[in-house]
């Protein structure tokens, strides 16, 4: 049984950065009152800010966006 490493794997997502995004979430949070705390992945043991985690990194809502990361979700170490 071969097991294929690509972006149509279930367990493949693309940890997405894009300023634009980090704006609107940070007005969110200001609207509501509450304090703006960016999202972290770890990347060879460096913690990297994302915006969004997407299944296609071609399915990506802003134009600025670029990929931080990408792997297997399970051995991810994120938070949300």
């Amino acid at each position: 049984m071969e097991i294929r490493k690509n972006s149509t794997d279930v367990y493949t997502r693309f940890f997405i950065f894009s300023r634009t995004q980090m704006e609107e979430q940070k007005a969110t949070a200001a609207k509501l009152g509450r304090l703006f705390k960016p999202k972290q992945v770890i990347v060879n043991g460096v913690a990297k800010i994302y915006t969004d985690i997407v299944l296609d990194k071609n399915n990506v809502r802003y134009t600025d966006a670029y990929v931080v990361t990408s792997g297997d979700i399970r051995g991810m170490k994120f938070t949300s």
